[in-house]
């Protein structure tokens, strides 16, 4: 793994350092056990998006680039093995496929990605 992505993949894990409901404990160390899986997933030339969680436990990654009027992508996992997306394009749009983390990433997404790098 690249220094840029394990960097990344520390920012998931500092998650777990917050306070979280007890409840939502388990989930969290899921979601951030696929956020994990899908960052090392992601190509080198794709840029890295914003960290967070929610309050339930949801790991929350988020790509902006306001120098491309119309871009955004968010990507959530629930830590069920699955996550959502939804690009925002002339407005959201959700993902085209529910993603798994053991599957390669959708093309409508890697592809807005890649294209967010390519034009800043």
């Amino acid at each position: 793994m690249n220094e840029k992505r394990k960097i990344l993949k520390e920012k998931i894990e500092e998650l777990r350092n917050y306070w979280i409901d007890p409840k939502y404990r388990d989930g969290l160390e899921k979601a951030i056990a696929d956020a994990i899986t899908f960052v090392e997933m992601l190509p080198c030339e794709a840029p890295d998006p914003f960290v967070s969680r929610a309050e339930d436990g949801e790991v929350v990654l988020e790509w902006w680039n306001h120098a491309i009027v119309g871009f955004n992508a968010v990507v959530g996992f629930d830590g069920d093995g699955t996550y959502g997306y939804a690009i925002y394009k002339s407005r959201w749009e959700p993902g085209h496929y529910e993603g798994k983390v053991t599957s390669p990433i959708p093309k409508d997404l890697l592809d807005a990605l890649l294209k967010e790098k390519t034009e800043k």
